[in-house]
């Protein structure tokens, strides 16, 4: 495509540099023409000369002319297969963002149908996590951090989970947990409800916590259905978890 483009702007260059020197040449036979001091003999080799000049100029004009043509045919045919190139971009595109809806379809559909896996018994082992250098002391940010991201990497299996996000609060000293999914089958919506009581069972092991906070929500379409919406909490450590009246 650029050496389409490199000869139309040989071609227009050749074609302005010609027109201002034959502009350049006129003028100074017209400085020569209006003069009055010009002898008669000179005025009349002027004359010939520019007859000679008349008949390269038609010529020349013609040549002019086809330089033109055949840049505005290079130009048209550029723009013709920019406009193809542009249509064919837009096409790979569009098929593409087609393919990857196809693809997320598919994909929910394929989580939607795997299995939740059971609670286990001897549970996922929370109470190994640094708690107390959250809670009980300064911890920092990075910790808390690293905290959530461990609770929800443990927790994906057993919910049938898409995303897991958490949260620990210091005051008062809560865990907020919400389950975003795309879990269809009914025996899957049981299984996570025992799952989550047995979670929090597991939880009161843990004596910095006093509060949970539980959302589950399935994604139907666009939008997100809440499927539990749970708070529990207790006033000592050693109590159990009860749930919250709303």
């Amino acid at each position: 495509m650029f050496v389409p483009i490199g000869i139309c702007l040989v071609l227009l260059v050749i074609m302005f540099i010609f027109i201002f020197h034959q502009l350049v040449k006129q003028q100074k036979l017209n400085q020569i023409k209006n003069n009055k001091n010009s002898p008669s003999e000179l005025l009349e080799k002027l004359s010939f000369y520019e007859k000679i000049e008349d008949q390269k100029q038609r010529k020349y004009n013609q040549y002019n002319f086809l330089t033109m043509i055949i840049s505005l045919f290079i130009v048209l045919s550029i723009i013709i297969l920019l406009s193809n190139k542009i249509i064919y971009t837009k096409n790979q595109v569009q098929q593409l963002q087609e393919e990857i809806h196809t693809l997320k379809v598919e994909q929910k559909q394929l989580i939607s149908k795997m299995p939740v896996k059971q609670y286990p018994e001897e549970g996922l082992e929370l109470n190994k996590l640094e708690w107390a250098k959250i809670f009980d002391q300064e911890g920092s940010s990075k910790t808390q951090m690293k905290l959530e991201t461990e609770v929800a990497a443990k927790m994906g299996p057993y919910f049938g989970i898409s995303r897991v996000l958490t949260n620990v609060e210091k005051s008062p000293k809560s865990l907020s947990i919400s389950l975003i999914g795309n879990t269809q089958e009914e025996e899957n919506k049981k299984l996570i409800e025992r799952n989550i009581e047995c979670f929090v069972q597991e939880v009161e092991m843990i004596p910095q916590l006093m509060k949970i906070h539980i959302k589950v929500m399935n994604t139907e379409g666009k939008k997100n259905k809440i499927l539990i919406n749970k708070t529990y909490s207790r006033q000592k450590s050693d109590d159990a978890f009860t749930i919250q009246k709303k």
